[in-house]
């Protein structure tokens, strides 16, 4: 990771540039009897291994409110540490022992976490845009209203994660694994979730416009008020989830797998279907008026009932032969 004049971004997401590591506030820091400058020197020092280096042990110290730009903490242990506030923008903090460390309000902005132990960590009301948290195991770590727009989780393994409130505007998580991860109130518009795996996650009153899950495999997962308008998931497997009064409008489900799946009251109009397998599929109540390349086999496969408004406008439920699989001409 190069250092000297990187840019990086402040908490208003505004461009600017550090010339190297920056060290203000440090002075009167001291880690067992050393200056915390000495101890960050000897470290830089241990990574390029160099001789008389050692490794950062700065696990269990209080660092509130330090100003630590562009720092090199690669690989050192700091478990259970606390940075309430401060400010570790720019730093490489890749491989790092980090479980329970506390990041409460702290500005971690483009900030390399990438194969960390994340676990139990605190990033609450955090700034972590454009931070590159690939790779990294997350169990029972807290996002809550934490700003990561644009951040990086490809790969990353996350475990009962807090994500609610959180902005995620435009973040990565290609090849990730969410299990039991609470997403409700966030804004993850126009997210890439590219061949993840989604299980027992929460996303209620979500806004997730834009955003592409082509190839993810999402079950037994909740989707309850949320706007997935112009949302993309092609080849993904649905099944078992719910997404209950939700904007699904043009919303692409070209060849996705949607056995037992809910659209219940969910807004469909204008959405593709086209090769989707819709066995037991639920789309009472919802509105799939102009929703594309329907066929009578998955409206005969799945249910319909009064309520529900077919792509041609008429209500339901289907009746085969009807022909109200298609969507009416303008």
């Amino acid at each position: 990771m190069a250092f000297a004049n990187s840019a990086i971004w402040n908490s208003d997401m505004n461009p600017l540039v550090i010339a190297g590591p920056d060290f203000s506030n440090v002075p009167n820091v001291e880690v067992d009897g050393k200056h915390l400058r000495q101890v960050l020197t000897a470290h830089a020092a241990w990574l390029d291994n160099k001789p008389a280096a050692s490794r950062a042990e700065l696990n269990d110290g209080i660092f509130n409110e330090l100003k630590l730009l562009n720092v090199r903490l690669a690989k050192a242990n700091l478990r259970r540490s606390h940075w309430i506030g401060a400010d570790l923008s720019g730093s490489d903090l890749s491989n790092a022992l980090l479980e329970y460390a506390d990041f409460k309000a702290a500005k971690l902005v483009q900030t390399d976490f990438s194969t960390a132990d994340l676990s139990g960590v605190n990033f609450e009301l955090a700034a972590l845009g454009y931070s590159n948290l690939s790779e990294c195991t997350l169990t029972g770590v807290s996002f809550r209203k934490a700003n990561m727009e644009g951040a990086r989780l490809l790969e990353a393994k996350v475990h009962e994660g807090e994500f609610s409130g959180t902005e995620l505007k435009s973040t990565g998580w290609h090849h990730a694994r969410l299990f039991s991860c609470n997403f409700n109130e966030a804004n993850a518009n126009e997210a890439l979730f590219y061949h993840a795996r989604i299980q027992f996650c929460r996303f209620a009153q979500t806004a997730l416009v834009g955003t592409n899950f082509s190839n993810a495999t999402i079950q037994d997962s909740e989707f309850r008020n949320s706007d997935l308008t112009n949302s993309k998931f092609n080849r993904a497997d649905l099944s078992r989830t719910k997404f209950t009064d939700s904007q699904l409008e043009r919303a692409d489900f070209r060849e996705a797998r949607l056995p037992s799946a809910s659209f219940y009251r969910s807004k469909l109009e204008g959405a593709r279907f086209a090769g989707a397998n819709c066995y037991t599929a639920d789309f009472r109540g919802a509105n799939m008026k102009g929703a594309k390349e329907v066929s009578a086999e998955m409206l005969s496969q799945s249910r319909t009932d009064a309520e529900t408004i077919l792509p041609n406008g008429g209500r339901g439920p289907y009746c085969k032969g009807s022909g109200a699989e298609r969507p009416t001409s303008r």
